[in-house]
């Protein structure tokens, strides 16, 4: 079965609604992650509505104790994969250059905590300064960004990361 026609028997002549046949698909795929928490509001009401001495009170509660179990551990899977993809948004950044910052020096995955820009302020000049807070140090860098987005090449001011390392700063490339 092709599954372009699939798809357009499925969605029936009037098409896709909004007419955005990847949209209407996304919204299908999401559906049943959006239906995990509505079975902890399920499983609640159920056992609102049950008595202590009814023989389903305590597989209620398992299950309820098992339903938010696994919430947790989606958010905390999804909570890992967005810091993964944001260290990855900052790699790329920097095109043409070694800069990898996925992982530290101890083998663990780093985070961004906090990116912004510092300005030294001077009497003739201000001179700006990028930098990214990562759970296990500093990054900054002072190339200008160039079209589309991405950093400018290596130069005198290429990119140098700071880490911490038993409370003294040391330089790292």
């Amino acid at each position: 079965l092709d599954p372009a026609r699939a798809l357009a028997a499925w969605e029936g002549p009037a098409g896709p609604v909004g007419g955005d046949p990847a949209r209407a698909l996304a919204d299908l795929l999401i559906q049943p992650v959006q239906r995990v928490p509505r079975y902890v509001l399920l499983l609640d009401a159920l056992r609102a509505a049950t008595p202590d001495a009814h023989p389903d009170a305590g597989p209620l509660d398992a299950a309820r104790a098992e339903v938010r179990g696994l919430l947790r551990r989606l958010d905390s899977s999804m909570a890992a994969s967005d810091a993964l993809l944001e260290v990855a948004a900052l790699e790329a950044r920097f095109v043409g250059q070694q800069v990898r910052l996925a992982v530290g020096p101890s083998g663990a995955l780093r985070r961004v905590l906090r990116q912004g820009v510092l300005v030294k302020v001077g009497r003739l000049s201000d001179r700006a300064c990028h930098f990214a807070l990562l759970s296990d140090g500093l990054l900054l860098y002072a190339n200008p960004v160039a079209p589309g987005g991405t950093l400018a090449g290596p130069g005198p001011a290429a990119p140098r990361l700071v880490l911490r390392r038993r409370g003294y700063p040391t330089a790292a490339r």
